[in-house]
């Protein structure tokens, strides 16, 4: 049943309480006739026929109305009880429900702090362990710092050596071969601009090569305008698609 069966049984019982009270309105004003046909207005036996008729009539409609009433009374609070049962019983299950979902949020909760504590851990290990890092950097950082202010200081002879004169000498070229010996069985390309001082200068760069044991895979000219000093390219030794 639902609730617009309670509402039904509700306006079903206000009618027959209604019917009730018309009946035995009729039925009191039928005995009034009745006992005013009777005792003091004689000789009106069809009046009295009439009283006595719907006497009995309000009489048996008032029994049937009040076993209804009491009926549709007892209907209304076997559904009141049905409906109050059935509201507990969802509350109960509400009730479950709101502790089960308290219960898991309460594990996950736990879960979470579990996570942040290790998380916590990891977080100090790898500030320590950046900590060592940061030190080791920096002690190599002053070391490579001084390793190229010395290379710079050597560049800067070598370039003033070569900004003097386009070419090499004999000494040069032991020198710079005896810097390259460490990259001995490398390979490499040389590509000269088409210019008498660049065929020059090539030529002796070819004989530091042989001289340091550095082989020469390709050695070409290139037509175009000349370009001052040295490029050297050094390739990345990392696979493609990693530009030089």
């Amino acid at each position: 049943m639902t609730p617009t069966t309670l509402q039904a049984l509700s306006q079903s019982l206000e009618h027959w309480q209604a019917l009730y009270i018309i009946s035995i309105t009729l039925a009191v004003i039928s005995t009034a006739g009745i006992i005013l046909f009777n005792f003091h207005i004689k000789g009106r036996l069809h009046a009295l026929r009439w009283s006595n008729y719907i006497y009995i009539a309000s009489s048996s409609i008032a029994l049937v109305s009040t076993i209804a009433v009491i009926t549709k009374t007892r209907s209304i609070d076997a559904e009141k009880d049905r409906e109050l049962e059935l509201f507990e019983t969802q509350a109960d299950l509400q009730i479950q429900q709101f502790k089960t979902t308290a219960a898991q949020a309460d594990q996950e909760a736990q879960g979470a702090k579990l996570k942040l504590r290790q998380l916590q851990t990891e977080v100090a290990k790898g500030q320590a362990e950046t900590k060592k890092t940061t030190t080791e950097l920096a002690a190599r950082t002053r070391r490579t710092e001084q390793f190229a202010q010395g290379l710079a200081e050597q560049q800067r002879s070598m370039a003033q050596q070569i900004q003097a004169t386009p070419s090499l000498g004999d000494l040069q070229i032991n020198t710079i071969a005896e810097l390259l010996k460490p990259f001995t069985g490398q390979t490499i390309a040389v590509h000269m601009m088409l210019d008498v001082r660049c065929q020059r200068l090539g030529a002796q760069f070819q004989k530091v090569f042989e001289i340091a044991g550095i082989k020469i895979t390709d050695f070409s000219t290139v037509v175009g305008p000349n370009y001052q000093g040295v490029l050297i390219v050094v390739k990345n030794p990392s696979p493609k698609p990693h530009p030089p």
